[in-house]
């Protein structure tokens, strides 16, 4: 009886610690560009005393980005012709992390606006002139996943040596007489996921000094 009950035991503590995946999400709020490596510092590390296991059962870290872009553009035609102005709203956005991450989005919104010849006011109004008000834009989530060099990932704090570069990359054109203006901040949101799966040998050690332990009390 009291070797079934041990190899219970045993059968409990090898599945106390289960594999698993752990995903936290925050963002980098929007700034003027350019900026270059500032730091993201509120990125969680991995706790495994959390989710009972150790360090060395961590498995992959992966981190996705969603680049983020906001802006203007003013546009005034100045030639004596109506013109077609094309504009974007456009940042490179860089993050870089730990074990070699590094994931570059590029979020954009563009539009097209039709204006009259020169009204005679250089005021971005009027027929001639156009102002956009503010533009938003997203890239498409981008994911790195990493298998190893995982020391900065692990620990109760948040991970260091996390940096976002923001690159304000708008602009427009029109006809051969245009005055132009834009402005761009950029900024982020990410996830990062972390994957563990417990050492078998670990929990199998746990439940067969149980075991023994119920044999020395017969």
């Amino acid at each position: 009886m009291k070797n079934v009950i041990a190899a219970a035991a045993l059968l409990a503590v090898a599945g106390a610690a289960q594999a698993g995946t752990v995903s936290y999400s925050g963002s980098y709020p929007l700034s003027s560009t350019n900026f270059v490596g500032a730091p993201i510092a509120n990125i969680p590390q991995w706790d495994p005393a959390a989710f009972g296991v150790t360090a060395a059962d961590l498995v992959s870290v992966k981190l996705t980005v969603t680049g983020k872009a906001r802006g203007f553009v003013n546009a005034e035609n100045l030639d004596v012709t109506p013109a077609d102005v094309n504009y974007n709203v456009s940042a490179t956005v860089i993050v870089s992390a730990p074990a070699g991450i590094s994931l570059a989005t590029i979020p954009v919104a563009t539009g097209t606006q039709s204006l009259a010849a020169f009204d005679g006011t250089q005021d971005f109004g009027g027929t001639s002139g156009f102002s956009s008000g503010t533009l938003n834009a997203s890239s498409l989530p981008l994911s790195q996943t990493v298998l190893a060099g995982f020391a900065a990932y692990i620990g109760g704090g948040n991970v260091a040596g996390v940096s976002i570069t923001g690159m304000g990359s708008s602009g427009g054109s029109g006809g051969g007489n245009l005055i132009f203006q834009a402005g761009t901040d950029a900024g982020a949101e990410w996830t990062i996921e972390y994957t563990w799966v417990p050492t078998p040998g670990a929990a199998a050690l746990l439940g067969l000094g149980g075991l023994v332990a119920g044999r020395r009390r017969r």
